[in-house]
């Protein structure tokens, strides 16, 4: 595995332990004595032996992130997240297919199809978290456009032959970049005005 692969790897697994430490903290067992155990106590613990000190702490770091600027954690941010990294794993994919020395188990039709179905679900789970979501209103919905914008760039790159390592994309596109960065500041304006 290259190093750019494994970091990608790691990023999505940090960003599945960060929601799984968004659901687990939803989650309280009552005990006899009267205090509940929170399983999010348990999902850090587990962010931090499976992901390893730099990781795990990613992981941690972004969860308070995120909590601090008062995101409301709901069923369809998990569902945006979990087909976004889907979307972006399978692109992945599609780009190391291309190349000569990369067996896959997955045709190129499957492969597309997928990141057809994955991106179409996340942009539906994106929009209905962000019609409802109560930081900022329905004004969330101005980063609909925006979001689709990116992932079609995104994907007209990977269709142009460019590597599907999406960190990679990112760094080296510069309009990839600059949408990415006006999405960033278009939310925090939202949050913040």
């Amino acid at each position: 595995m290259t190093k750019s692969s494994e970091n990608v790897r790691r990023m999505v697994l940090c960003a599945m332990f960060t929601a799984l430490v968004a659901v687990c903290s939803q989650i309280a067992v009552p005990m006899p004595w009267g205090v509940p155990i929170n399983l999010a106590l348990f999902a850090v613990y587990m962010a931090g032996t499976m992901l390893g000190p730099v990781w795990g702490t990613a992981s941690q770091v972004v969860f308070i992130a995120l909590a601090a600027i008062g995101v409301p954690v709901s069923s369809w941010l998990y569902l945006t997240v979990a087909f976004f990294s889907l979307y972006m794993g399978f692109g992945k994919r599609r780009g190391d297919a291309r190349s000569a020395s990369a067996a896959t188990v997955y045709t190129p039709v499957f492969l597309e199809r997928a990141m057809q179905l994955c991106l179409t679900l996340a942009l539906v789970f994106y929009s209905l978290w962000s019609a409802g979501a109560g930081l900022a209103g329905s004004r969330m919905l101005w980063t609909v456009p925006l979001a689709v914008c990116i992932c079609l760039k995104y994907a007209g790159d990977l269709d142009a032959g460019a590597e599907g390592d999406p960190v990679e994309l990112l760094l080296h596109d510069r309009v990839l970049l600059l949408l990415s960065l006006a999405f960033t500041v278009l939310v925090l304006l939202l949050l913040y005005l």
